[in-house]
């Protein structure tokens, strides 16, 4: 592999993994594709899934330079794939136009970077038409000198977010978004990030998110 994540990321995703299965959903892990390939996957899961999609990246996160001038910052954040970036424009769209309009999408993101990458209501305000039902859940890293940034990546990596979310779930599988954000508080805190809860469907928030 061109980037070496080592074996955290994948151990963050499989504990989580397994107390998802044990609310009764069916598991599927997709390992270090292509970009291409994780689109094809990504849009094939949202027009097949009925129900309830909990769609979760764990890996990196980055900015690039926006080309169509969506972005206040003039960055688009971006998924990092061994043979590129996939900006959230891309995922946005696919999220749109893939969506099976009667399900419900939970997304978790762990990506170590400073920025959500589901810019939901952002998207929203420039005239995408966000589908219904949609819930972003992740941690932006907050750094504020060099040195910070150093410290925080280096936290950051060994994936918090994650990490915080499975002993949430294990503790209180009935957590919604907005208890979570309580229970995660401190612990990302330590690890320099902040909580981010986005959403198109605010009655979500007062909702279990492992229905």
């Amino acid at each position: 592999y061109q980037i070496n994540t080592g074996s955290s990321p994948i151990m963050d995703a499989f504990n989580l993994a397994r107390i998802i299965k044990q609310r009764g959903y069916q598991v599927f892990f997709i390992h270090n594709p292509h970009a291409n390939i994780f689109m094809r996957y990504f849009a094939a899961f949202l027009e097949s899934t009925e129900n309830h999609l909990i769609f979760m990246y764990v890996g990196r996160g980055t900015g690039v330079r926006d080309l169509n001038g969506d972005e206040t910052d003039g960055v688009d954040e971006a998924l990092v794939f061994d043979d590129g970036n996939i900006i959230d424009d891309d995922l946005v769209n696919c999220l749109v136009h893939c969506k099976n309009p009667n399900s419900r999408l939970t997304l978790f993101t762990d990506a170590s970077y400073k920025d959500t990458i589901w810019d939901l209501q952002e998207k929203a305000q420039n005239g995408k038409p966000i589908p219904p039902n949609v819930l972003s859940l992740s941690a932006e890293t907050k750094l504020q000198t060099m040195t910070a940034t150093i410290e925080a990546e280096a936290r950051v990596e060994k994936g918090q977010f994650a990490q915080a979310l499975t002993r949430a779930f294990r503790n209180n599988p009935e957590a919604t978004p907005n208890d979570l954000q309580r229970l995660m508080e401190s612990t990302l805190r330590e690890a320099g990030q902040v909580y981010t809860i986005g959403t198109t469907t605010p009655d979500l928030l007062d909702q279990p998110v492992l229905v």
